[in-house]
């Protein structure tokens, strides 16, 4: 029995302990979903400011934003561009998350399908060469969050 428990505590020891046993200092780095380029009105100083603060905090990656139904504005283009090297300066990796819908109401499924595959491609090609990892919807496990993406 001592002998099962002292098995039980050192592999607990060794899946929960081992980040504990880094050298002093070291930072591990971690993420955050921040959206802040879209909270900072695009602000470029502001954004300067915060994403050299996560970076001196030790944040590696950040999960930003990409609303498909902003996708027409040249702004949107040219705000987020201006955030990704932004983020990009600071060695952070980005998420990106492709979501929510076109606003299109009494489109057939397939118009629908088509414009939002559009806008995707778009968004993709933009900013693929800042993005590592692409999440399409935002908490799509939430039933509530489909309407955002189709109202109907």
């Amino acid at each position: 029995m001592k002998k099962h428990v002292f098995y039980l505590f050192a592999l607990f020891l060794l899946i929960f302990g081992t980040p504990c046993f880094a050298e002093k200092g070291e930072i591990q780095g971690f993420g955050m979903g921040t959206g802040i380029g879209l909270r900072l009105n695009y602000d470029e100083e502001r954004m300067k400011d915060v994403y050299h603060e996560m970076k001196e905090l030790g944040v590696r990656w950040t999960r930003e934003e990409f609303r498909t139904e902003e996708a027409d504005n040249d702004y949107f283009y040219q705000d987020n561009l201006k955030m990704l090297e932004i983020i990009k300066k600071n060695g952070i990796e980005v998420t990106g998350v492709i979501d929510y819908g076109i606003n299109q109401h009494g489109v057939s499924d397939q118009e629908f399908l088509k414009q939002w595959k559009k806008k995707v491609e778009r968004i993709v090609k933009e900013f693929g060469p800042y993005v590592s990892v692409w999440e399409i919807g935002n908490q799509m496990n939430i039933a509530e969050f489909w309407k955002k993406v189709r109202p109907e």
